[in-house]
């Protein structure tokens, strides 16, 4: 008798890894659908749905951050001006978003000092997050190495 409850090859494992990770994508797309309609359409208060908001922030920074550890891949690969573009866009993106969001959606114009507060929180946040990446996918690459070494 088998010790695998589920006999599987692995064309079968990579038609349900696949399946499952595109149900994922979908799942979180509608999730972040579903904030936004309740943030800008429905103009619920943030406390209604903070909850959400919160954990699908988390799940998509840990789903990076777990992809770059168990691909073992670093920064060291990437060059430092890929990453400074890179940080640069979603600083961008993160303050067009939040710039239009109080201007045109919320109709409650940012005062300059407003703007460069808000400009300072995202590009914290973002550095943040690029440090967790850097972080994860050094770890990984170092049990990349490791498992190579064995």
């Amino acid at each position: 008798m088998s010790s695998k409850p589920l006999n599987i090859d692995e064309r079968q494992k990579e038609i349900m890894y696949r399946v499952g990770f595109i149900m994922y994508i979908i799942t979180w797309m509608g999730i972040i659908a579903a904030l936004l309609y309740r943030q800008f359409v429905l103009q619920q208060d943030i406390a209604q749905f903070e909850d959400l908001a919160i954990l699908s922030t988390f799940n998509g920074v840990v789903f990076i951050a777990a992809l770059l550890f168990f691909w073992g891949m670093s920064f060291k690969r990437i060059k430092l001006k890929t990453v400074i573009s890179v940080y640069a866009l979603m600083v961008f993106l993160g303050f067009l978003f939040t710039y239009v969001k109080y201007n045109i959606f919320l109709e409650t114009p940012l005062s300059v000092s407003q703007i460069f507060d808000k400009l300072g929180i995202v590009a914290t946040i973002i550095a943040i997050i690029l440090i967790v990446y850097y972080v994860f996918g050094y770890l990984g690459e170092k049990r990349l190495e490791r498992s190579m070494e064995e």
